[in-house]
């Protein structure tokens, strides 16, 4: 039977009845006994449903809406219960000095969120240790921690060490604390609090009894009598919300979904799909209706929800609490009650924006490259409830969202139905003014779901919690705009050819990218995904040069630095604000109308705030909730579409249970009330069998060895064992190994590849950096080879590092005149790198000598490929993601340091801006005169020909597809024909 219920809750591999039947009737046929009958499958998932997964949960929203959420509290619980998930789970901020690598680690865990709102408690020598409450330390002196955080990997409590004075503040380890307050009071006694001296925050002798005073009466802290001695931890999540089909076919059947994440789990878990929750999915309510019931799941844990850990051995209690709300920008917006991408401010994170001549302005045109002035929740729910009243009063609030930025989609519902109650009053009863708005304002507080809900949610703040989002902000949005320039560009000097046959050349070893499939790329140009512009923005300028002009090309070049800095996993004093600056300037005079018109050019200017806030960029990345997307489609295929919401919250619930169940986790047992878990061979089942963890999302965290080496199969005679004599390790120079003690006629293992310290695997022919990791250890494996007696080594030719290329401003590696064969221990190895042909200065052509291959054959058809010259002169790539956090740390600093491409910004957009204006008016002029011609031939009743009227009149119209031509360019009749007509 839990084979049978593994069958049926396979994510990916999901089952139909007819599917199941269809294997109960083979087993049948094959003989096998006790086969289970479908209907007896199900009443064990209903039984075993009423104790584990989350239960899903009915709400109404104020539109009407009927929808379900799954228990949110129950599912956390569950994390806390699951031996897979809770030693991963992080409760406390950490100070790393400045180097980020997770969410805990960076600004708002450590400096912007409430204190009320972290985890209040830390278990030490078997006591619970509160904030704001007093704890005696080893050497008698007493601390009063206000907050607890992770310094130097130790827990440590922020404040000031006393005796009878309160003066100094700084950090203690928790393993100096002796006693918690309880203990405290049960040696010294209940009026030990009364001390004498100065208490913290005190200035004044006169503040010092009030202070005393409101010391003792925050002593105990409420959550330790609310915990009732478990302990209390805060839960920290990310939710994600967005509109999906819920077919796979092209028709849409649009449904609103929202997911959630731990913020609390490192960031190479939560890229895996056994780490994402389902929440909720409707029809019918929209996002924010959604996020009403959702909110109100959250606040309900604030006096803590019970839970098993797993970890600890007992039970806990927990609150949650909301970290960031990736979504893409226009889902942002909406959660950020924001007017949209669409609007005159059309900034969800500041108020920058205007009307179209206003963003024309220099002053308005330079506002575009920098963050404006910040935008609050606070500030955006009190203009909200200001255009609720205003509607209530009959007034128009159109006006006001336009200058404001500020319109809510809950509210909005709220202000067309106050207008029509509005006048139902008036019509019912005759009240003075006064009582009208009166009336009217208390019917707008009793709607339920009236505005935005994350507007009141603690610990967040929606126009600031938003972060920028790489797959759509950077890939699908920046980076597929210059790509559109880019191929228009190659089109119009008919290059795409050449184009093609230099991408299928460049290499990609290195990179950790699917092959590149040039022709696809090509012929598929304007319908490319974001895997693709990840690939391509890796190495677009080896493929670009001298095809375009130098202005396309600098810009890749700034676009490439950029996106790899952003992709950094590690954040330590990184200059990312000049590297974006860097690429904005760059287009801005390529292209000004698209730095007006595209608000994601605006937007990437916050990325280096949300940096210091947030983490790493890819901690916002919602590239696993969009491929979660893909569950959920089976879902609901699989449904019998009648109460979507319902049924694919029971099957999610159905899945999490049977994942929960293998995986070890522990849950209550309604019959006895005690906490039970899976039999042995149940959760061996699930670690000993690597299919069923990949089928439920999970990778095993465990690291491989550095140093490792795959012995290659002798399939073939050359790949045979040879001796040692036969290898070139045999003649290699010692560099960082000692040449092994052994005779010429011992065998030698060949090794197919080798795992690099940065858990990479290296293949033969890959560049690599080795031994101390300078930067002139640049050198690609000619062989691996194992040797059975005195150990593993790498034989490696070595390259040098030379200059800055004078195009591409990257590193170049060079073979010496005489080549070094080098031995190293494979231990050493440290890391591959992507390197690329030097054909600017090989001066390397193409040629058309290669038949293409279809079907797996070779036709008659030839392609254009590119042939190099020579096998000495390579770029080292720069913009390559993979591993670039550590090639900056061990390349000089102006290998990777970013330099200003102007010198003066302002003046530089005031010139932009100034043409930008005469650009417009030339434009707006030239369409008036297009309208006005168009309308008098439409009149003209002789007129005949199927040409348009533009075309007919001289006109010549450019085609828009270009986005490098912003006028329609007219001949001079078809001009002077506009200004007699």
């Amino acid at each position: 039977m839990f084979l049978l219920d593994m069958l049926d809750n396979l994510p990916r591999l999901r089952l139909s009845d007819k599917h199941l039947q269809a294997f109960l009737f083979v087993l049948q046929e094959c003989g096998a006994r006790d086969v289970p009958s479908l209907d007896s499958l199900r009443r064990l998932q209903k039984h075993l449903h009423e104790d584990i997964g989350p239960q899903p949960r009915r709400h109404v929203s104020g539109d009407g809406n009927i929808f379900y959420v799954n228990d949110i509290a129950a599912q956390i619980a569950e994390d806390f219960a699951n031996p897979l998930v809770r030693p991963h789970m992080v409760f406390y901020p950490e100070d790393t000095k400045g180097k980020i690598s997770e969410t805990w680690q960076a600004q708002k865990w450590l400096a912007e969120v409430g204190l009320e709102h972290l985890t209040p408690m830390v278990i030490h020598a078997a006591q619970h240790f509160y904030v704001n409450e007093l704890a005696e330390c080893r050497d008698g002196s007493y601390v009063l921690p206000v907050r607890w955080i992770i310094r130097e990997s130790t827990m440590c409590g922020d404040d000031g060490l006393f005796h009878a004075d309160l003066s100094c503040i700084y950090s203690i380890p928790t393993s100096s604390l002796k006693r918690s307050f309880p203990e405290i009071i049960s040696v010294r006694g209940e009026g030990f609090v009364q001390f004498e001296g100065k208490l913290r925050r005190c200035t004044y002798k006169h503040q010092m009894a009030e202070a005393q005073e409101a010391l003792c009466t925050t002593m105990p802290h409420p959550m330790r009598a609310l915990a009732n001695g478990k302990p209390f931890f805060c839960v920290w999540i990310k939710l994600w919300g967005d509109d999906v089909s819920g077919n796979r076919s092209k028709q849409w059947n649009k449904h609103w979904n929202w997911y959630l994440a731990h913020a609390g789990i490192p960031k190479r878990l939560l890229n895996q799909e056994y780490f994402v929750r389902f929440v909720s999915t409707s029809p019918h309510a929209g996002i924010l209706e959604q996020g009403v019931g959702i909110c109100e799941q959250i606040r309900a844990t604030k006096n803590g929800h019970l839970a098993f850990d797993c970890h600890l051995g007992e039970e806990v209690m927990f609150s949650i609490g909301v970290s960031s709300l990736p979504a893409d920008n226009p889902m942002q917006s909406e959660l950020s009650s924001h007017i949209g991408l669409g609007g005159n401010c059309f900034c969800r994170r500041c108020k920058v924006g205007g009307t179209q001549e206003e963003k024309t302005t220099a002053d308005g045109f330079h506002a575009l490259f920098v963050p404006g002035v910040p935008r609050s929740a606070t500030a955006t729910r009190k203009e909200v409830m200001a255009q609720l009243r205003d509607a209530a009063r009959g007034q128009d609030v159109e006006d006001r969202q336009r200058k404001s930025g500020v319109k809510d989609v809950l509210a909005q519902k709220v202000i067309q139905r106050a207008a029509q109650e509005r006048i139902r009053l008036c019509n019912e009863s005759s009240l003075s003014e006064q009582e009208l708005e009166e009336r009217i304002d208390a019917w707008i507080m009793g709607q339920h779901g009236a505005i935005n809900p994350f507007l009141e949610q603690p610990g967040l703040d929606v126009n600031l919690d938003t972060p920028v989002e790489p797959l759509h902000t950077v890939l699908l949005g920046v980076v597929k705009y210059i790509w559109a320039i880019t191929c228009n560009r190659l089109a119009s000097a008919k290059s795409l050819e050449v184009f093609q046959a230099r991408l299928t050349s460049l290499s990609i070893r290195g990179l950790n990218i699917p092959p590149l499939r040039a022709s696809y790329l090509i012929q598929y140009r304007g319908a490319l995904i974001g895997r693709q512009f990840k690939q391509l923005v890796q190495v677009m300028p080896f493929a670009i040069h001298g095809l375009v002009d130098e202005e396309i090309f600098k810009i890749w070049l700034a676009a490439g630095q950029m996106t790899a800095t952003m992709w950094y996993p590690e954040i330590d004093n990184i200059n990312l604000e000049q590297q974006i600056s860097n690429f904005l300037d760059l287009v801005a005079p390529t292209d000004p109308e698209r730095i007006k018109a595209k608000p994601k050019f605006h937007i990437l200017t916050h990325t280096p705030e949300d940096v210091r806030r947030f983490g790493p960029v890819v901690l916002s990345s919602t590239e696993v909730f969009e491929c979660y997307n893909a569950i959920f489609r089976f879902c609901s295929i699989l449904s019998n579409h009648q109460a979507p919401s319902r049924d694919i919250a029971h099957k999610f619930s159905s899945l999490t249970r049977f994942k929960h169940i293998t995986s070890g986790g522990w849950w209550k047992d309604s019959t006895s009330e005690t906490w039970v878990r899976a039999g042995a061979d149940v959760r061996q089942f699930f670690l000993k069998k690597t299919r069923i963890q990949e089928y439920l999302g999970w990778l095993n965290p465990s690291l491989m060895t550095p140093g490792m080496i795959d012995i290659r199969p002798a399939c073939r005679v050359d790949e045979r064992d040879v001796f040692w004599s036969e290898t070139k390790a045999s003649n290699a120079i010692p560099l960082l190994a000692m040449l092994p003690t052994c005779t010429d006629d011992v065998q030698v293992l060949r090794g197919q590849r080798v795992t690099s310290q940065t858990q990479d695997a290296v293949k033969l022919g890959d560049f690599v950096i080795a031994g101390n990791v300078l930067p002139r250890s640049f050198v690609p494996p000619e062989a691996l080879k194992t040797n059975a007696i005195s150990g593993t080594y790498l034989v490696m030719e070595r390259f040098t590092l030379g200059g800055l290329h004078a195009e591409y401003q990257m590193p170049t590696l060079h073979r010496p005149i005489e080549p070094q064969v080098v031995l190293f221990y494979a231990e050493q190895l440290h890391m591959p790198v992507n390197v690329q042909h030097d054909c600017l200065r090989g001066q390397c052509g193409t040629k058309s000598d290669v038949r293409e291959v279809q079907e797996r054959e070779h036709t008659e058809r030839h392609i254009l490929t590119v042939s190099h010259v020579d096998d000495n002169h390579f770029i080292l790539n720069m913009q390559a993601l993979h591993n670039a956090h550590i090639l900056a740390r061990i390349l000089p600093p102006h290998a990777t340091q970013a330099k200003p491409v102007v010198v003066d910004r302002v003046q530089h957009h005031s010139e932009i801006a100034a043409k930008l204006q005469v650009l417009t008016t030339d434009r707006r002029e030239l369409n008036r005169a297009k309208r006005q011609l168009a309308k008098t031939m439409r009149s003209n009743t002789h007129h005949s020909g199927t040409k348009r009227p533009a075309e007919d009149a001289g006109m010549e119209v450019v085609d828009r597809a270009d986005p490098s031509t912003h006028a329609i360019r007219t001949t001079a009749a078809a001009t002077s024909t506009a200004v007699n007509t």
